[in-house]
């Protein structure tokens, strides 16, 4: 079988395109949003951290199969990190609820899918970036993400404090909301969910019995 060598014109255009992939993760996860579905942040990003990660690791496993001479290099956080990786497969076997282990809660999506992403996220880094020339493009990426983030934080505030025309917004009453919190982790609502009309959101007497894990 013939193999490709890393100094190969093919294997580089597969290091660039990788460059690409961790530069859109690394700005992809803290800048994207979508504010017309249900949920503006959690799922989005992680729908881009996702497609984006195994588009990376098709290229990655491609290099392993087909380049030779192709050098891993192994660092002193190896063996802890797979630990801590068998670990949170052991736990996932053996769970009460296998989906919410999978998935995870939503919202949150902190199942073991997450963080095998996480992880081979960590092995592609350090397989990957060695030059000097890529160490700051992640580095650069990071500091440009941070200082998006930072501006538009900063913009919306002052516009949010200056502008008298923008409404003051309203407190809503503790409730819990179904589709953001599962039904073991909802407490006990004392005040009925906000309905559209903010003249309703009014909390019932004590003598008023309460309804334990109540639905919107």
């Amino acid at each position: 079988m013939n193999y490709f060598h890393p100094e190969s014109r093919a294997v580089r255009v597969v290091d660039q395109l990788l460059d690409l992939l961790l530069v859109g993760i690394l700005l992809g996860a803290p800048l994207i949003f979508y504010t017309r579905g249900h949920d503006v942040f959690e799922f989005n990003k992680l729908t881009v951290v996702r497609a984006l990660s195994s588009l990376a690791g098709v290229l990655f496993l491609g290099k392993l199969l087909f380049v030779r001479p192709l050098a891993l290099t192994r660092n002193a956080l190896d063996l802890p990190v797979v630990a801590w990786l068998m670990v949170c497969l052991v736990a996932t076997v053996h769970t009460v609820n296998w989906r919410l282990s999978v998935h995870g809660v939503y919202e949150d999506f902190e199942g073991i899918t997450t963080w095998v992403n996480y992880v081979f996220l960590f092995y592609l880094a350090g397989q990957h970036v060695r030059s000097e020339r890529q160490i700051r493009l992640v580095l650069g990426t990071v500091a440009l993400a941070g200082t998006a983030m930072a501006s538009t934080a900063c913009c919306r505030t002052s516009a949010s404090t200056s502008s008298p025309g923008i409404p003051t917004p309203i407190p809503r009453p503790a409730c819990s909301r179904p589709w953001a919190t599962p039904i073991f982790w909802r407490p006990i609502a004392s005040c009925p969910c906000p309905s559209p009309s903010p003249s309703s959101w009014t909390c019932p007497s004590a003598s008023a019995p309460t309804r334990p894990f109540a639905r919107c």
